[in-house]
């Protein structure tokens, strides 16, 4: 009887363990939409993450779109490719898109730019695909000194509305909320000012098309999925036509973005 107790306790004790070496096994996490999948990662490619999960004491694998994941964990200390001289956070083991869905996004820019003498504001319809965006928008311009450009006689009208489009990168980055980029971005309006002249007709009046062309770098962080704020320092040129580099200054601007994600 005393035998069939032992026996008995140590397959308790072996089924224990056995259940405690397979649980740890499940360190890492998949975080979707509506759910928490306790697993082991096995691989990540471009369009999917793979993994093994137990369901019933039984180990399944598996694979989920990264369409339909929010965010993953990883238990970096049972890899044994990640070395000691890595970063210690879980996230920062893993290179993040700045979107991780393969689908088309749109959003609502509030854009603010200093182009001194000149300051911006524009409403922009914005689109993403993956790392690129693209925005385009009815602007409004003040000009803050005379002249905008050209002889101290050219007396320029301070108010435009003119239109605003551009194009930016984002690059991978380590963090969920913080990344950086790359842009180009134009605006395009039409200017007018008097030429005031010594001899008749004295007066002369011009409308030119002016262009700026401002190429940048910035950091967007993402304050919550839908908003995201962002900033960047870059240099615009001046003239009338796209990618002529006349009348150089410095670019500042700020923004707000709500994109319209569920």
């Amino acid at each position: 009887m005393k035998i069939i107790f032992c026996l008995s306790g140590i397959f308790v004790l072996f089924i224990a363990l056995c259940e405690d070496a397979f649980s740890q096994d499940f360190r890492d996490s998949i975080i979707t939409k509506s759910d928490t999948i306790l697993c082991k990662i096995t691989l990540i490619n471009k369009k999917n993450i793979f993994y093994t999960s137990q369901i019933d004491n039984k180990k399944i694998d598996s694979y989920i779109s990264l369409t339909e994941i929010v965010s993953y964990k990883k238990d970096t200390s049972l890899d044994a490719n990640y070395t000691a001289g890595n970063p210690n956070t879980i996230e920062s083991a893993f290179i993040h898109k700045f979107d991780s869905t393969e689908n088309w996004i749109v959003g609502l820019k509030c854009n603010v730019q200093v182009n001194n003498p000149l300051g911006q504001t524009a409403l922009l319809f914005s689109i993403y695909k993956q790392n690129h965006n693209f925005h385009i928008g009815p602007e409004y311009i003040q000009l803050f000194s005379n002249p905008l450009y050209g002889d101290s006689d050219y007396d320029w009208e301070t108010q435009y509305v003119g239109l605003n489009f551009g194009y930016r990168y984002f690059p991978k980055s380590n963090s969920k909320s913080i990344f950086y980029y790359f842009g180009l971005n134009y605006s395009i309006f039409e200017g007018k000012y008097i030429e005031v002249q010594r001899g008749p007709p004295f007066q002369t009046e011009h409308s030119p098309t002016v262009v700026l062309s401002t190429g940048c770098f910035g950091i967007s962080y993402k304050i919550s999925k839908n908003f995201n704020i962002y900033s960047n320092l870059g240099l615009t040129s001046m003239s009338n036509f796209f990618l002529l580099i006349n009348n150089s200054s410095m670019n500042v601007t700020f923004g707000l973005e709500y994109r319209f994600i569920k």
